[in-house]
């Protein structure tokens, strides 16, 4: 993961709190908490002090925790972020795609695109 893309922080900071009790100063920034770990493994910048984690002794393992849950959330994501396009490709195909883009209703869209995959498999 290269952390680029505001979807890869969002999810590499819901892994971080998840698996961490975030300081003080970092409440609300987990991806910065994220990325003093990653520093301090990758360019042996100093020891963080972002967050505290009980049940782990290296800073590599907590960055493979933390790398591993985000990989995971991002793939899950994906797949729904796959099914509600499905749901607007069906949507359009039928017909009843509301041309209003701010009325669209993306759980319904998401459920759609799961009956859409489930009566089409691959």
């Amino acid at each position: 993961m290269q952390y680029q893309t505001y979807l890869e922080q969002l999810v590499v900071g819901n892994a971080v709190s998840k698996i961490a009790v975030l300081n003080d100063d970092f409440v609300g920034r987990p991806f910065d908490a994220f990325m003093q770990i990653y520093r301090h493994v990758h360019d042996g910048a100093p020891e963080p002090d972002a967050v505290c984690i009980d049940d782990c002794d290296f800073w590599d393992d907590v960055l493979e925790r933390i790398e591993s849950e985000a990989r995971l959330d991002l793939t899950f994501i994906c797949g729904v972020f796959d099914l509600a396009k499905e749901g607007i490709c069906q949507s359009a195909i039928d017909g009843t795609l509301d041309s209003d883009m701010n009325q669209l209703d993306m759980v319904a869209m998401v459920e759609l695109g799961a009956l859409s995959k489930s009566s089409n498999p691959i």
